[in-house]
């Protein structure tokens, strides 16, 4: 490689890995993120006490195992893990959003590597520059779930493609097996890769059956290898299959809004990524479908086949558009790369002016967004501020209602331990409505009525205390959850607002809710993470009057 090429990549790493750190510690010792705390670190935790079964197999075990992994190195090999978490869990999860800020980093490099294989260095330096800097792969570096993790098979899948491409070597059909493999083995629904496979190996009429061959054995072969309980516990692993398919096909969540999921995860690309890289993708695609259908067909039908899959389900999330963007940016690379080529048959000053200006045209939006979210990610989160002055004001007799779904069980239960003996002594109780009469999160808004409240007063449960995340999504389609609109309104007639913390203190009016903006906190008007907290001191009953 060149050294300019060298340094370029080298830069272009460098600031991936940056931005994917910078602010790694977000919540801590909490984990705000409940997919996060409920899954992916806790199940790892005890895979390094106990067995390896993950006895959950709604998403594939594949980064829970690389998390035991790492755990296993923390801990020196011993057992005891768990004790010594909950002493002190903040290194715990800052090393398992380490390892997702690594792969990361590591599918810019494979990105700019397929690139490079697909189409040449420069188109390779562009694609990787703008997965390095893109807003969505950004932010989900930050957190040890398995959307990041995902892009690291996704993209050598993609690299093995461009090498049967370029007319098949001996290894390119079992790179891209592997690749296939460990993506399903990530998350089931990174298989998408296998048409982009497919259409790479039309071309080899000689060796593509035997090659497809290579390619689903060794797929099959890697998925049991990082997933060997979908056999030993084939009755668990079909179930909760099942549950997952139910889930993503069933009614659209509370307070979605949008035209449909095909559009959705087009507009995703638009501020996930860049408008600029997106652009020129659609150029590329158009562009490169005339002059080389081999190679475009490769990066458009995989991704046609995602959206049609994925976008006519009734639920559609930023999360569920990520393995798409790699695709994108390989097309943004190649349009840019073209378009400097073009320029550069006028004059070589041409070619150097193109080039810096697509080069601050495809990263600039990607830089400023991520910029801002790591500000934002380094501040205390709105969940935090509230459970200090909840400490600090809140009477220790008093009875606490918390939403389900704002903050996890460790909270609660942290904040409770830290006052253990007034809890005994003077009965300071932690009520939480998901450990009562409300089974999930969501159910939660379809259980809310005006008269939960006088219940609330009659039985002494005089503070509740309410999320954005919760209240924005009734008053965001309030017709389906009518009894939610009464009781949130009935709050300021049945109690007071003792305090609140927004994370937008700028805002004289609250943001919409949004199953996206209000957990990656992308618009510009956040200065710290977390929802909106509210807590209301009740009065009547037994609550009596509020001072």
């Amino acid at each position: 490689m060149p050294r300019r090429y060298f340094a370029a990549l080298l830069t272009i790493l460098v600031t991936a890995f940056t931005f994917r750190i910078w602010g790694i510690s977000h919540g801590l010792p909490y984990a705000y993120n409940l997919d996060e705390s409920n899954y992916y670190v806790t199940r790892a935790i005890r895979m390094v006490d106990g067995g390896l079964n993950p006895h959950w197999f709604v998403n594939p075990p594949g980064f829970t195992y690389l998390l035991a992994l790492g755990f296993k190195v923390l801990s020196g090999g011993g057992r005891g893990f768990a004790e010594v978490y909950a002493r002190n869990p903040e290194p715990v999860w800052i090393l398992a959003r380490t390892i997702s800020a690594l792969l990361g980093t590591l599918a810019v490099g494979l990105v700019y590597a397929t690139g490079a294989k697909l189409f040449n260095r420069r188109a390779g330096l562009f694609a990787a520059a703008a997965l390095a800097v893109g807003f969505l792969p950004v932010y989900y570096g930050h957190l040890a779930l398995n959307d990041s993790p995902l892009l690291v098979p996704l993209t050598l899948a993609l690299f093995g493609a461009a090498g049967i491409i370029k007319g098949p070597g001996k290894w390119d059909y079992l790179i891209a097996g592997i690749g296939l493999g460990l993506a399903c083995g990530i998350k089931y629904t990174g298989g998408f890769v296998l048409v982009a496979i497919i259409c790479a190996a039309w071309q080899d009429k000689e060796g593509r059956a035997r090659g497809m061959a290579t390619v689903v054995g060794v797929a099959v072969l890697m998925f049991v290898i990082i997933n060997p309980y979908s056999l030993l516990d084939f009755a668990a692993f079909s179930r909760d299959l099942g549950h997952q398919a139910e889930a993503s096909s069933g009614a659209g969540k509370l307070g979605q809004t949008g035209t449909g999921g095909v559009l959705y995860y087009l507009g995703v690309q638009l501020w996930g990524l860049g408008w600029v890289p997106t652009l020129l993708a659609a150029f590329g695609a158009v562009q490169l479908s005339r002059e080389d259908f081999r190679r475009a067909r490769v990066l458009l039908l995989a991704p046609a086949a995602y959206i049609l899959f994925m976008g006519l389900h009734a639920r559609w999330f930023g999360r569920w558009g990520l393995p798409l963007i790699p695709f994108t940016c390989l097309l943004a690379g190649w349009s840019a790369s073209w378009l400097i080529s073009r320029a550069q048959q006028h004059s070589r000053n041409i070619g150097l002016a193109v080039t810096a200006l697509l080069a601050v045209a495809v990263c600039a939006q990607g830089v400023v967004a991520s910029i801002h979210l790591d500000t934002v990610l380094s501040q205390p989160d709105t969940r935090a501020v509230a459970r200090a002055w909840m400490s600090d004001n809140i009477p220790k007799k008093a009875k606490i209602v918390i939403e389900p779904g704002v903050v996890p069980e460790a909270w609660v239960r942290d904040l409770s331990r830290s006052t253990q003996a007034r809890i005994r002594k003077r009965r300071w109780e932690i009520w939480s409505l998901n450990q009562w009469h409300i089974a999930t999160a969501d159910q939660y808004p379809a259980a809310l009525n005006r008269d939960l409240l006088k219940h609330y007063t009659l039985f002494g449960w005089c503070w509740v205390v309410t999320s954005s995340l919760q209240r924005g999504r009734v008053e965001r389609d309030p017709a389906r959850s009518p009894g939610g609109v009464e009781f949130y309104r009935s709050l300021f007639a049945h109690g007071k607002l003792m305090f609140k913390v927004s994370p937008w203190e700028r805002r004289s009016v609250d943001l919409p809710f949004s199953f996206d903006d209000s957990y990656n906190y992308r618009p510009s008007d956040y200065n710290r993470p977390g929802p909106v907290i509210s807590v209301y001191r009740l009065h009547g009953g037994k609550c009596g009057p509020v001072n």
